[in-house]
């Protein structure tokens, strides 16, 4: 056990900030444990949150997060693979540490913050200059953009794809170049709305008891407002995983802007800080509108975290 070890306490100390999968890949290697998390988390003031259902499930998906990610860094050998944060924060992590070799980026997301097209339509050369700062730090710089033989996936859960337009109209009017032309932007989804503007990863099979209605409880609760399923008849197994992801804890609350901090842009977020929520299993009524809401609960997300990349590292040292 390292809990005294200064890195495991400064996990929690940036209440906006995520930890790097390689930070925690290193720390396991290390010895550290979900009991080290635990006690850290606790000196930070968070409680032990009740979560067995959610980690029995996400155990239960975890070899088809593989499945995803492999398939995903297959389909784009020879291009950039942007992961959406908050929903494909885990896939992220999985590809760092299973797959090292690929050039892959996690880019803040949130609707909250690509929805505003005026924050891009109406930028002051200032702001211009931020934005291309911003999407630089994220793998979206000039020249890879302008780059005709480079292909630029955006990697999402689901479902419509409007990640993926956002993003096009926030480099068009930061580079001033149009990725709608073309194919030099493509949207993958976990699970994707046949009549959206993304492509479906891969298909998973319906016989997959893992992925069923009755092995996924806290899933099928989460589902049970909302109207979605009735639109993914025939891939609900990729639904109820794209689920499964969004409703992961989160280790902070949506972006909603960026901002300059000691010389560098990064997304900032402006709403107000929430009570950690102490019940991960048991759903709120939210799930099914445009935004679902984030749970946080940073101590929660470090485990769903650690659990993730202790199997990504597993996969990694099978394939060596």
């Amino acid at each position: 056990m390292i809990r005294e070890h200064s890195e495991v306490a400064g996990l929690f100390a940036d209440p906006t900030h995520r930890p790097q999968p390689e930070q925690i890949a290193d720390l396991i290697q290390n010895g550290l444990t979900e009991e080290d998390l635990i006690v850290a988390g606790e000196v930070h003031g968070y409680n032990v949150p009740k979560m067995s259902q959610t980690l029995a499930e996400l155990d239960a998906v975890i070899p088809y997060i593989q499945e995803v990610v492999e398939d995903v860094t297959e389909q784009s050998s020879n291009g950039r693979l942007i992961f959406a944060a908050r929903d494909a924060e885990l896939l992220y992590d999985f590809c760092k540490i299973a797959i090292p070799d690929a050039d892959a980026h996690l880019l803040p997301a949130s609707s909250h913050l690509w929805d505003q097209a005026s924050m891009w339509r109406d930028a002051t050369p200032e702001r211009r200059e931020t934005a291309r700062q911003f999407l630089g730090r994220y793998g979206l710089n000039e020249a890879t953009i302008k780059d005709p033989d480079r292909t630029i996936t955006l990697v999402d859960t689901g479902f419509y794809g409007s990640v993926g337009e956002n993003l096009s109209y926030a480099v068009l009017h930061t580079y001033d170049v149009d990725l709608s032309r073309g194919h030099h932007l493509v949207t993958k989804l976990v699970c994707a709305d046949p009549e959206g503007l993304g492509e479906q990863i891969t298909m998973l099979p319906d016989t997959e008891k893992a992925l069923d209605a009755a092995s996924l409880p806290r899933t099928t609760a989460w589902m049970g407002d909302a109207s979605f399923p009735l639109l993914y008849q025939d891939r609900l197994p990729n639904f109820r995983l794209a689920v499964i992801l969004q409703t992961m804890p989160q280790y902070h609350e949506s972006f909603t802007g960026i901002a300059m901090r000691e010389g560098i842009a990064e997304a900032v977020t402006r709403l107000p800080q929430t009570q950690p929520c102490d019940d991960i299993d048991t759903p709120p009524s939210a799930y099914g509108s445009h935004i679902n809401p984030s749970i946080v609960h940073p101590l929660a997300a470090a485990v769903v975290q650690y659990r993730v990349v202790s199997a990504a590292l597993e996969a990694r040292d099978n394939q060596s």
